[in-house]
């Protein structure tokens, strides 16, 4: 999971739909954190079975734990 500030090619108009990066060689999908938190500080995110806790911080930073 990528998660980038918004660029020239990346705007919050564009929340909503995954896009691919601009490059051939980068292959991930990239999501804005607006997507993901949709107006909440923090998500539960499951892989393989665990549990993680993604939340934004006061500072704006993104910690991620299990």
């Amino acid at each position: 999971m990528s998660l980038m500030k918004d660029s020239p090619e990346r705007r919050s108009s564009d929340c909503g739909t995954p896009k691919k990066a601009s490059t051939e060689a980068a292959r991930d999908v990239v999501y804005a954190s607006e997507e993901l938190f949709k107006g909440v500080r923090e998500i539960t995110i499951t892989h393989a079975g665990a549990s993680y806790r993604l939340r934004i911080t006061h500072a704006n930073k993104l910690i991620l734990t299990k």
